[in-house]
């Protein structure tokens, strides 16, 4: 049987690894069924980015009205946002082609496993050729839009952001969407669609937009959502869907709160129903390896998934599905393998202060504890909160006092004054909170146990190390070993760690 000393199933944010293990000379294998780059480079946070800077814009000029600029109403050229889009979404090809040079790499399409630590090429017909194995399998497989169980939903020509981006980009503005489901992706595609020029209508199941955030950035996210217009409909069940002989789309829904039936008619259903893990369609559990109740594959502190040599980053392992998250895993897991200095402990992942950021209107940013969160805990703590408006640069933007222009909530203990969580609604939320993503990461960094029924061989100098070890206030490592959101201009300040030299080799740009 063919044995690689690394396997990468999934390109998405596992660049790094692969390139390191490929600079040592090692033998490679790769498989990606889809797009390289993933999600977020092909229909995820890059392309929507793109999509969003425009929406933000047009309600900057709206704004600007307060501050005494009149313009005239923003007309959207579609053609050149698409083609904006693609120079983006096309980089995946590029990749692909750089990956076909290297000598030492067997790239492979679609895969799965189909024993403890073995793999198989899995062809259309659903037949595997001849199985192969690896010293080490990094899976950073990701997830797949949900399809939810609605009466009807397979007979209507509905849309997703991978229908969005790859195959159905508008040429003009929708007249009507309803949008089903109100997380993340839901909020910032109706941000778009109603900056647009969209009537947009969210059916959210939950009693609350975005659920996972503080609860005031969520009650800021509808009501700023609701003053652009957008209909929000929360606790709603959507019962069917049906193509009506108009060729548009009746959407019935019940409200949870009333048992009332309600009738939407639109001439778009947009999904944004949440993920679903690619860990079975992989077979993960046909290699022993251990999934949680929603088949996400368990990782710990290190990464590692119950089998030996398997370890598991981004979306599939279901822990905070932000790629600066997998960006953070991967440089993390890469560093263990390959960077270690020898007697030098094992790097850890701590997802209590991963920043999280929804590029919605008002955009909302949060890192480390909710204020429930925290009361759950049993923290007797502090909270404050401060509106933008009430700082000059919010005056001068033309904010106002309300949820929907912009607070900052901070969250402390008031037994030690550690900060134990941040939360931020308004103009450029993901750039005013980075600072509090850094300030949380410095101090004490002891060991977080994570997943303790995945055992971990520690050795005794990493015992050792894990209860004295610390990142120092003042040192560059707090900013390298510390998560930056993506995609912000947040990233420019902290990825210029990886440029440092020393002067005599610094080149000034003139």
């Amino acid at each position: 049987m063919v044995s690689y000393d690394l396997l990468v199933i999934g390109m998405g944010a596992a660049f790094q690894v692969l390139d390191a293990a490929l600079d040592r000379g090692l033998r490679c294998a790769v498989a990606e069924r889809a797009h390289y780059g993933g999600t977020c480079l092909n229909y995820g946070c890059i392309p929507s980015k793109v999509i969003i800077t425009v929406a933000d814009t047009i309600r900057h000029l709206e704004r600007a009205a307060k501050t005494g600029l009149k313009t005239a109403k923003p007309e959207v050229d579609f053609a050149v946002l698409k083609a904006r889009v693609l120079e983006k979404t096309s980089e995946n090809l590029d990749i692909r082609e750089e990956y076909r040079a290297e000598t030492n790499l067997t790239m492979y399409e679609d895969v799965c496993f189909v024993g403890k630590k073995t793999v198989a090429a899995r062809f259309a017909d659903g037949s595997t050729g001849e199985p192969f194995t690896a010293k080490t399998i990094v899976i950073g497989a990701g997830g797949h839009i949900t399809i939810p169980s609605i009466e009807g939903i397979g007979d209507v020509d509905f849309m997703t952001p991978v229908h969005f981006f790859k195959d159905r980009f508008p040429d003009g503005p929708l007249d009507d969407v309803v949008i089903i489901g109100g997380g993340a992706i839901g909020c910032e595609f109706a941000h778009f669609f109603a900056a647009t020029g969209t009537r947009v209508t969210i059916l959210q199941r939950n009693v609350r937009l975005a659920p996972g955030l503080d609860r005031e950035l969520s009650f800021a996210l509808k009501d700023g959502l609701e003053r652009d217009g957008v209909q929000v409909a929360l606790c709603s069940d959507v019962k069917r869907t049906r193509r009506l002989p108009n060729g548009r789309i009746e959407v019935t829904w019940e409200d949870r709160n009333t048992q009332m039936l309600h009738q939407t008619e639109t001439g778009m259903v947009f999904l944004a129903s949440g993920i679903t893990s690619n860990a079975l369609d992989l077979g993960a559990d046909r290699a022993g390896i251990l999934l949680d109740e929603n088949f996400y594959i368990r990782t710990n502190e290190f990464l590692e998934t119950s089998e030996p040599g398997i370890y598991a980053i981004g979306d599939i392992n279901g822990l905070a599905q932000f790629r600066h998250k997998a960006n953070y895993e991967i440089e993390t897991l890469t560093h263990n393998l390959f960077f270690r200095e020898e007697g030098e402990p094992r790097r850890q992942v701590q997802y209590g202060t991963v920043p999280a950021c929804i590029f919605s209107h008002p955009q909302v940013a949060s890192v480390g504890l909710t204020e429930e969160e925290a009361l759950e805990q049993g923290y007797d703590m502090k909270i404050g909160r401060l509106a933008l408006a009430d700082v000059v640069k919010g005056f001068a933007l033309g904010l106002e006092d309300t949820p929907a222009d912009g607070f900052v909530k901070m969250i402390v203990d008031s037994e030690t004054d550690r900060i134990l969580g941040v939360h931020i609604a308004g103009h450029e939320a993901a750039l005013l909170l980075q600072p509090f993503a850094y300030l949380m990461q410095s101090g004490a960094n002891r060991r977080v146990v994570h997943n303790p029924e995945i055992g971990s061989q520690l050795t005794m100098l990493e015992r050792g190390a894990y209860r004295t070890m610390t990142i120092p206030s003042n040192s560059v490592q707090l900013i390298e070993r510390s998560v930056v959101i993506h995609p912000a201009l947040s990233e420019a300040p902290a990825w210029v760690t990886a440029n440092l030299v020393p002067r005599a080799e610094y080149e000034p740009r003139r």
